[in-house]
């Protein structure tokens, strides 16, 4: 199991309860959606997710490793990449060098991130924008260039926070199936936040937050 939530509450003294006594299991290679209405608890189950929050009650497991105890979560968190709805981009820098920078700052040589940020931008379509400025590009192209970035450190699970919300339905379209093509090819788990319904059919598991209970839709055997 890659990702395993148990028994996990999560509340802030003002607001009291956000998650509630959360189990949720993610495998290998799984992809699974999530919906809920804004303050249901899905942002704050991302940064848990992500390993950037910790619940003050039960247990998350990543990579095997309970992330509590866990003590180098740094590198733990190498292995997750994020795909934000507004691209969370460097407007200063080129396509490349935006998915070139993370890498760097992994510690990988100029040249080689250079090398894999051409290669990943080539592998969303954007052959033709690699040295592009992000400010001279469309909003679907920028996405991609988040696509292109999120994946090109070579995760084990992806976190998508409404990826297509800022986007038209047609390109919102081509996003959303570029991302669970590269997810499948590469054996990539993802968990996807979403308002949009019409993609539920292409994960493996569907589920929804209502007042910080996660429930199950569907679950397919992966």
């Amino acid at each position: 199991m890659l990702l395993c939530f148990e028994n996990v509450s999560f509340f802030y003294e003002k607001n009291g309860n956000i998650i509630d006594n959360l189990n949720f299991e993610l495998k290998e290679g799984e992809l699974a959606v999530i919906e809920g209405k804004s303050g249901s608890g899905k942002s704050t189950f991302l940064h848990m997710a992500g390993l950037l929050s910790f619940p003050q009650s039960g247990k998350i497991t990543f990579m095997d490793k309970d992330v509590s105890k866990y003590k180098k979560k740094h590198e733990l968190r190498r292995s997750i990449g994020h795909i934000f709805q507004s691209h969370m981009l460097w407007k200063d820098l080129s396509a490349k060098e935006n998915v070139a920078m993370p890498l760097v700052l992994q510690g990988i040589s100029r040249s080689n991130a250079h090398k894999i940020a051409e290669e990943w931008l080539c592998k969303v379509g954007l052959e033709n924008y690699i040295n592009s400025s992000i400010t001279k590009i469309s909003g679907g192209e920028q996405q991609r260039v988040g696509l292109a970035r999120a994946f090109a450190h070579n995760p084990k699970l992806i976190l998508a926070d409404e990826p297509t919300g800022n986007l038209d339905e047609e390109t919102g379209d081509k996003i959303m199936h570029i991302c669970i093509q590269i997810a499948r090819k590469n054996n990539i788990s993802m968990i996807c936040v979403t308002h949009n319904k019409k993609w539920n059919n292409m994960f493996d598991s569907e589920y929804y937050f209502e007042k910080g209970k996660l429930h199950i839709v569907r679950r397919n055997d992966v």
